[in-house]
């Protein structure tokens, strides 16, 4: 009878075996594809007064993925490879800034301090989005969508929208189009809008405007609107702008809803309500009288 082998002849045996039959499952913590091993880059940009910067654009390099900053100027990529990524933010007033993002290191807490490009010529940027309210009622206590008796909405409406512009701003022409004649059961739309100032980064609501037809609303710094909390300050960098129908008599022969544009006891009701809001920002010399975009053919 043959003498055992010595320990480490039988485990060097033992590997050689293994080499014959199927492969060994990968190491997760070696596999870049693997879901624990992919990074997220994510991040804050800001004004330098440490206020979030809503509407910036976050380009990450060496993709086609872009994202958009929310209202407190927060971004976030899906996961990706991990490696070093070049992250650009763009938004218009300041200055373009670049980091790199790195893995397991800053990939998940990149932070954007923006310096304002103060303008020296006057330009103006326009902005356009296009909404619908699928299903729009209006009467005392329902506004802004058609409920069913457990007041779960029916149908989705596309109606609210950011927009960023750059501080020190002279006029903001704000442009509401609509069709009144596809839907003769609504007495026009109220346009809400609500702005942030980038220095104090306090939030409040600058107006609320309305009309049976398209109408145009011009803003200046320092203007106390219909419905607004406060004037408007020069240093608003984040507008928000909400749509809802108008209900009928919403006008000034309503002295309950004067104050804030609308009338509480109108009634309207609308369906697939198509709507154009155009945002136009003017700097360093206010708009020309009379300027919109709104279409007048």
């Amino acid at each position: 009878m043959s003498a055992l082998p010595p320990l480490p002849l039988l485990a060097l045996a033992g590997l050689l075996l293994a080499g014959c039959g199927a492969p060994a499952a990968l190491d997760p913590s070696t596999d870049p594809l693997a879901e624990g091993n992919r990074m997220v880059i994510g991040g804050f940009v800001e004004s330098e007064t440490l206020v979030g910067l809503p509407g910036a654009t976050v380009l990450l390099g060496g993709t086609n993925l872009t994202q958009t900053t929310d209202w407190q100027g927060n971004f976030r990529f899906p996961p990706l490879e991990p490696r070093a990524y070049p992250v650009e933010v763009r938004l218009a007033g300041y200055r373009t800034q670049t980091l790199v993002a790195q893995p397991g290191t800053n990939e998940g807490s990149l932070d954007f301090v923006m310096v304002r490009d103060v303008p020296r010529d006057p330009y103006q940027r326009a902005e356009h989005a296009r909404g619908i309210l699928e299903c729009a009622a209006q009467a005392v206590a329902v506004s802004g969508s058609c409920d069913d008796p457990a007041g779960t909405p029916v149908l989705q409406n596309l109606t609210t929208f950011p927009f960023a512009q750059a501080a020190n701003w002279r006029t903001l022409v704000l442009d509401l189009a609509f069709d009144p004649q596809s839907n003769p059961g609504l007495d026009g739309l109220v346009m809400i809008v609500r702005g942030r100032d980038g220095s104090t980064g306090i939030a409040s609501t600058v107006g609320r405007f309305s009309g049976s037809t398209s109408f145009t609303t011009r803003l200046e710094p320092g203007a106390l609107y219909p419905g607004g909390d406060a004037p408007i300050t020069a240093n608003t960098t984040a507008l928000q702008v909400t749509v809802e129908p108008r209900g009928y008599l919403a006008d000034a022969s309503c002295a309950a809803g004067q104050a804030v544009g609308q009338c509480p006891g109108g009634v309207g009701v609308g369906l697939n309500v198509q709507f154009d809001l155009y945002v136009t920002s003017f700097y360093v010399t206010p708009a020309p009288d009379g300027f919109t975009l709104r279409p007048t053919g």
